[in-house]
């Protein structure tokens, strides 16, 4: 049984990897911002950088642009109406309505979990472009941070976009390995293979060195 992992979990693994990152040389300037500017199809360099991010997550796991590699969240809503969704789960897109511009396109961010929904929603995500705390900027702030909302329900909207990493083996972690190993011995268990026969195998020692319980 071979591993799989969506494109956006994988996305936000790479994501994780950019927590910290933040303008070094000026406003919305940096050796590693300027890289994520230079994965969007914006030329130059020098803007607000929060889609940016998401895009640059998501060509490093999948090797394809998001949303057509925009720089804009406006945009990138757009794009992604068609996988709307109105309750979140981890790894969905989250574009944030903070009073700048007239809807939920002024901040978007990858949501890792949801601590509470409701009216209110609160959501640990993780953004580029934003503040490390309350103070701020929090759409234009100057780093990737870790954050915690608590957000009004209809000051955000949630996008589920679909698809399977097509390099799974990146992202395979301890706990993912244990599963699919489980799965594979049960399959064969089903299939009729005796338990002293499947202690036997590569898969079974595998799975115990793992944890396997």
């Amino acid at each position: 049984m071979a591993f799989t992992i969506s494109k956006r979990e994988a996305s936000f693994r790479e994501l994780e990897k950019l927590v910290g990152v933040s303008e070094t040389t000026g406003p919305n300037r940096g050796p590693i911002v300027d890289k994520i500017e230079a994965a969007d199809s914006l030329d130059g360099n020098g803007y607000s950088w929060c889609q940016s991010t998401q895009n640059y997550a998501w060509v490093l796991a999948n090797g394809e642009l998001l949303a057509f590699g925009t720089a804009s969240v406006w945009a990138f809503t757009k794009w992604a109406a068609r996988y709307e969704v109105t309750r979140p789960y981890a790894f969905d897109f989250v574009t944030f309505d903070f009073g700048e511009s007239g809807g939920a396109f002024d901040h978007v961010g990858q949501v890792e979990k949801v601590l509470q929904f409701g009216s209110r929603i609160v959501l640990q995500t993780i953004e580029g472009n934003t503040s490390p705390t309350a103070a701020g900027s929090q759409s234009n702030g100057g780093g990737v941070y870790r954050k915690t909302r608590t957000v009004d329900a209809s000051k955000v909207r949630f996008f589920r976009v679909p698809g399977l990493c097509p390099h799974p083996a990146r992202y395979e972690t301890p706990a993912h390995e244990r599963a699919r190993l489980r799965a594979v011995i049960l399959a064969k268990r089903a299939a009729g293979a005796t338990w002293a026969t499947l202690r036997a195998t590569t898969a079974w020692k595998r799975w115990k060195a793992l944890g396997g319980k």
